[in-house]
């Protein structure tokens, strides 16, 4: 239902009302999650911050039409920050890491079934410039659910 209210609030074409019909739902889901938490309940809590995540990356992605557009860093931040709080509170064994890379270090992220400390084979899934790597979280888990680990990560575009 929030993606279809906030999808009434856009005006075909506008990419104005785009980000800010997403920002708003963004902020709103945000809200509620802070409130599941403040309550105790953590699975709410962290459902509530994955949905906003992704609310707050849909509405930068029309922004890159001019890529210095301040939005573009505190939304997509806005959405990482989330989607971390979120794994930390379903209780997901993952850790940030970074991939060194011809000068630079790429963000990733490497989720562990468990550990035990018994080898297990992994799976590397890698996105670029058109997508982000919170995006890959579904194929994470549908691999730790058959027990692999897997390493995400976001190339260059």
């Amino acid at each position: 239902m929030e993606c279809v209210h906030t999808a009434q609030g856009i005006k075909e074409g506008d990419f104005e009302s785009w980000c800010r019909e997403w920002t708003y739902t963004a902020e709103r889901v945000k809200r509620m999650g802070d409130a599941a938490l403040a309550e105790g309940h953590l699975a709410s809590a962290a459902e509530s911050y994955l949905r906003a995540g992704t609310y707050f990356r849909t509405a930068e992605f029309y922004l890159h039409g001019n890529p210095r557009d301040p939005r573009i860093l505190h939304l997509w931040g806005e959405s990482r920050d989330l989607f971390v709080r979120s794994l930390q509170l379903s209780g997901a064994n993952f850790e940030r890491v970074g991939i060194a890379y011809e000068g630079t270090t790429l963000p990733g992220y490497f989720y562990k079934v468990d550990d035990i400390g018994r080898p297990r084979a992994t799976i590397v899934v890698q996105t670029g410039y058109d997508g982000t790597q919170e995006e890959l979280y579904p194929y994470a888990l549908a691999a730790l659910k058959r027990g692999y680990n897997v390493l995400t990560f976001e190339g260059p575009g």
